[in-house]
């Protein structure tokens, strides 16, 4: 894994729609999976929304959600709601590949009101696929 990173989101600050597999760099593979972990609760918003993270779901649509929702929304796709303690873990990659999956395309929701969002992500990559 690569080193943890903790984020800190005041009210009004989101993170646009992103692939977090990266290029291969320092001899790694693209991060193939990240875990994303809620540090805690009592606030409005923030939300994590995979708009084409439905197994049913075109990635075709990516540039008219892109569009439509940048930065985020939660009417479509899989939306998790920030929880203390709730741990998300996704795959960016298909199995044995570097070819990226987009079901992994996510955004973080504007904070609304409330208090402040604070996550961790946690990135692994392969020295090798």
């Amino acid at each position: 894994a690569q080193p943890m990173q903790v984020v800190r989101y005041p009210p009004g600050e989101h993170f646009f729609y992103h692939m977090d597999a990266g290029q291969r760099r320092h001899g790694l593979s693209p991060r193939f999976a990240t875990t994303l972990l809620y540090l805690n609760d009592g606030f409005d918003g923030g939300e994590t929304n995979f708009p084409v993270g439905a197994d049913d779901a075109p990635t075709s649509e990516m540039d008219a959600v892109w569009r439509t929702y940048a930065p985020c929304q939660t009417e479509r796709g899989l939306t998790l709601a920030p929880k203390l303690g709730r741990v998300a873990l996704f795959y960016n990659l298909h199995p044995h590949s570097d070819e990226l999956d987009y079901r992994a395309w996510h955004g973080s929701c504007d904070v609304a009101h409330g208090g402040e969002k604070w996550a961790a992500n946690l990135w692994f990559s392969l020295d090798r696929l």
